[in-house]
């Protein structure tokens, strides 16, 4: 299914598309505390398929201020977080904390799967898993660097390399898990000890070269041993976030033909649009199929399909 919004005018705050717009509004499309929030308790007690590993991600995203609600002009971000059966996306004003606490609940049960930005903060360290993918760019950006931090970068890049060979190989079922988990202790010993080694050299507070940023990256890194290694405790943890990034692929495309969106009603509507045809793709539903019946239910006043994955 094309995005919708592609060839909707740019200029325009708000289209007539009753009664889709109607269907896909607060009586359609507004998820429940429980859909929305994947990783979260409902009230009736634990969903196991809910306790799947969180992947979150954000980027840019557009906004206008045609209908008043963004003096400010501030950046949109389109934010995403999914599971294996849970897609859920959100358009907003804001990249903060408290957005990514909005977005993933106060009650997350399972664990996230993200890069290091400071907004996932609201989730512990022992609850994180950062993206290795992520870390492996930090670590190539010290090894381009001359002198000691070209030797820094290289070997926790070497170290890095190793324990992605180890998970390849365990995907691949040409070693077991324990051997997995023993040659990745061994791994995250010697990082941290190259960290430790690094960071004994010493910088100046104030100083700015990079051997500087170097050791920076390096006390961050230290600082937050504990999500590196989360994936040991839990089988089911990924290294990457790689799929919570594909799936902001096609917004990435979407934004470009689009130029974004002129109001937080059409941001809204890019969030449930990109949330109902995620979702429907992870549980092989089509999409279009979904929509008319969407809109055929809220014209007929029949209960709406759900977007919550179907037992068995």
């Amino acid at each position: 299914m094309s995005w919708p919004w592609r060839q909707l005018n740019p200029r325009e705050p708000r289209l007539p598309l009753s009664p889709f717009d109607a269907a896909t509004g607060d009586a359609g499309l507004q998820l429940s505390q429980r859909d929305r929030y994947p990783g979260q308790q409902s009230s009736a007690g634990v969903d196991h398929s809910l306790l799947q590993p969180l992947q979150a991600d954000e980027t840019s995203y557009p906004v206008g201020n045609t209908d008043g609600n963004d003096p400010n002009r501030r950046s949109g971000w389109l934010w995403v977080l999914r599971n294996a059966s849970v897609t859920v996306f959100d358009l907003g004003l804001s990249r903060s904390k408290a957005a990514a606490q909005q977005l993933i609940g106060d009650n997350c049960l399972g664990s996230l799967i993200c890069d290091r930005y400071g907004a996932y903060n609201c989730l512990s360290l022992e609850q994180r898993q950062f993206c290795w993918a992520h870390i492996r760019h930090d670590l190539i950006a010290i090894a381009e660097r001359s002198g000691v931090s070209a030797e820094i970068g290289q070997a926790l890049l070497s170290l890095q390399g190793q324990l992605f060979d180890g998970w390849h190989e365990w995907l691949d079922q040409r070693i077991s898990r324990s051997e997995l988990e023993a040659a990745s202790t061994k791994i995250r010993q010697a990082f941290q000890a190259k960290l430790e080694w690094a960071i004994a050299l010493g910088s100046s507070p104030c100083e700015t070269t990079p051997m500087a940023k170097t050791l920076g990256t390096c006390r961050t890194l230290f600082n937050s041993l504990a999500a590196l290694g989360t994936f040991l405790a839990h089988p089911d943890l990924e290294l990457t976030n790689n799929a919570s990034e594909r799936a902001l692929r096609p917004v990435v495309i979407a934004r470009r033909l689009s130029l974004g969106v002129q109001s937080t009603w059409g941001g809204q509507f890019v969030g449930r649009i990109m949330t109902v045809t995620a979702r429907l793709k992870q549980q092989g539903r089509a999409a279009m199929a979904f929509l008319m019946e969407l809109i055929n239910a809220r014209r007929e006043n029949r209960p709406l399909p759900s977007l919550i994955p179907q037992a068995g």
